[in-house]
């Protein structure tokens, strides 16, 4: 079972006591903050890496999924066109966020509408 769960609430994957016992939980503070990093010009995303490890510090204590669907459903459109520049640079962008979104540890989703 999945969870939908804000980023910081603990113990939702764990099955002591007071936790929750879900097998996953969607990761979405950690997908919010990294698509609000991504959609900068590059030029000005140096003065913005914290967006990109804040949730580093409890990706080990969870189980995640970390792509939300909810940022490609409800007329949010197509992750390409949250991409700064021109469409070769969008292009670009969304590769180098796909290959961001595999790196942590968690289960990978990708939905239709994500490219």
């Amino acid at each position: 079972m999945i969870a939908e769960d804000r980023p910081l609430g603990r113990g939702v994957t764990s099955d002591d006591s007071g936790g929750l016992g879900f097998g996953m939980k969607w990761n979405m503070g950690w997908m919010h903050d990294t698509l609000l990093y991504m959609s900068k010009d590059p030029i000005y995303r140096k003065h913005h890496h914290n967006d990109l490890t804040s949730h580093f510090i409890c990706f080990y204590r969870e189980f995640f999924i970390v792509h939300s669907h909810d940022e490609v459903t409800h007329g949010k459109g197509a992750l390409v066109g949250k991409m700064p520049g021109d469409r070769w640079q969008q292009l670009a962008n969304l590769r180098l966020l796909m290959g961001y979104m595999f790196r942590p540890s968690g289960k990978k989703l990708l939905f239709m509408g994500c490219i």
